[in-house]
């Protein structure tokens, strides 16, 4: 009952908008044409002025539609706040909090809410900041998937720099996004490869292997080439190639291949 009157007096107040902007805006255009008419009949004679009646025919039909629509939905609202008991929307709410209010468990059970309600701000206040509770309940996945990506990359022994974490955590975050936006940018559903050219060159080899191991996974939906003459990239690589999670193709491999073919 009290979703659908909720929903009825939002769909009224949205109608009462717009029948107001609609009434406002056809009333100038009346207004302007019923004011042309008169010069307009010497210039163009019946012919014009019948234009301008009919110009202003139409913005008042268009005035009494939007008018008729929020009739409508102001009778539906009082339909529904007559099923509750209450004469208005005000009354409606009023006569829920009365009803709150009028034992004590109730009154208890309202404070106690209040006062739940005031801890949980403060508590969300100090976890998040500024941060909007319906923003974070909207965006919960991603958030959630942000933070799992930084928990990969945190260093697993030794001190934490917390800026370095930061930048670390954000390259991992632009490499998942990229590698996303390759994968979705064909309308056919082909996934398109991925080049990168020493994307970690100032990334600290404690944090290096986890944003490797991102773009290992990443691999398994897409092919991936990474440029690099990083020693420790490479011995990293090497490791990994033993598994057959990826393959090294080395320059003096390409060099002696030619030369064999000259």
């Amino acid at each position: 009952m009290i979703e659908r009157i909720e929903s009825h007096h939002e769909t009224f107040e949205r109608s009462q908008d717009q029948s107001e902007t609609v009434r406002r805006a056809t009333f100038m255009v009346a207004g302007f044409a019923a004011l042309l008419s008169v010069p307009l009949a010497g210039v163009a004679g019946t012919i014009g002025v019948i234009s301008l009646a009919a110009v202003a025919c139409v913005a008042v039909l268009v005035s009494v539609v939007y008018w008729r629509r929020m009739e409508s939905a102001r009778k539906r609202e009082a339909a529904a706040l007559a099923e509750a008991g209450a004469h208005s929307y005000l009354g409606f709410h009023l006569q829920r909090v009365n009803s709150l209010l009028s034992s004590d468990t109730g009154r208890r059970r309202l404070i106690a809410a209040a006062e739940e309600h005031r801890d949980a701000a403060q508590r969300w206040a100090a976890l998040a900041g500024s941060v909007d509770v319906e923003w974070a309940d909207t965006n919960h996945q991603e958030i959630s998937a942000a933070a799992k990506l930084r928990q990969e990359v945190h260093p697993a022994v030794g001190e934490v720099d917390h800026h370095a974490l930061d930048d670390t955590a954000a390259t991992a975050h632009a490499v998942v996004t990229h590698l996303g936006n390759l994968r979705n940018l064909a309308t056919s559903g082909e996934s398109f490869p991925a080049l990168f050219d020493e994307p970690f060159a100032n990334i600290e080899s404690g944090v290096l292997p986890a944003l490797l191991e991102v773009m290992v996974r990443g691999s398994e939906h897409q092919q991936i080439i990474l440029l690099t003459d990083s020693p420790s990239v490479t011995a990293w690589a090497q490791l990994e190639e033993m598994t057959g999670a990826l393959s090294i193709i080395e320059p003096t491999a390409i060099l002696s291949a030619t030369a064999n073919s000259l």
